[in-house]
């Protein structure tokens, strides 16, 4: 009989360390889970964080600074071992949005500085230039920040493309209107 009440109480302890193993790695697993969950939380909160900074500043410099400074923070979030998809997602989200405000004013001094009518004066054609010249500087600046290397190669070629467009509208209609002159005169 001593030697059943033995098994028992090894069965006994037995089990009990087994519910504590069990119990244990459950309570850690949790802990673990509810660590990664305030982490996710707490980087989507430093997302919004910068993306009201972009938002808040006014001038192109300051938001090209804070844009940068964002690509930078993903970046160093992306070399971390334990990502979440929602925290990339984010980034990606907030960064690609702050991109295309870039874009979308690059493509409006472009448009705006692209001569269609071809009696503009000598004047306009030289300042829609400068502007294209400064949006060129401009989009170098941008870099890679805002565009891909393919897609920052594409609008410098075409921004140099429209430069040298607005040029030889102002050389033809200067002909033109020479001609025009030598046959009135005539």
């Amino acid at each position: 009989m001593g030697e059943v009440i033995v098994k028992r109480k090894v069965w006994i302890i037995v089990i009990i360390v087994l519910l504590v193993i069990i119990g244990g790695t459950w309570g850690y697993t949790s802990f673990q889970k509810q660590h990664k969950e305030a982490q996710i939380a707490k980087q989507l909160d430093t997302i919004q964080t910068e993306v009201k900074a972009f938002n808040r500043v006014k001038s192109d410099s300051q938001k090209l600074t804070t844009l940068k400074k964002m690509v930078s923070s993903a970046d160093h979030y992306h070399q971390k071992a334990n990502q979440s998809t929602k925290v990339n997602k984010a980034y990606q989200l907030a960064i690609s949005k702050a991109q295309q405000y870039f874009k979308d004013q690059n493509q409006q001094v472009l448009k705006a500085n692209t001569i269609q009518d071809k009696s503009v004066s000598d004047a306009t054609i030289q300042t829609k230039n400068r502007r294209l010249n400064g949006l060129l500087t401009t989009i170098k600046d941008q870099g890679t920040t805002i565009y891909t290397k393919p897609a920052l190669k594409k609008i410098t070629n075409q921004v140099q493309k429209t430069i040298k467009a607005n040029q030889q509208q102002a050389t033809e209609p200067a002909t033109s209107s020479v001609a025009t002159k030598q046959v009135i005169t005539q």
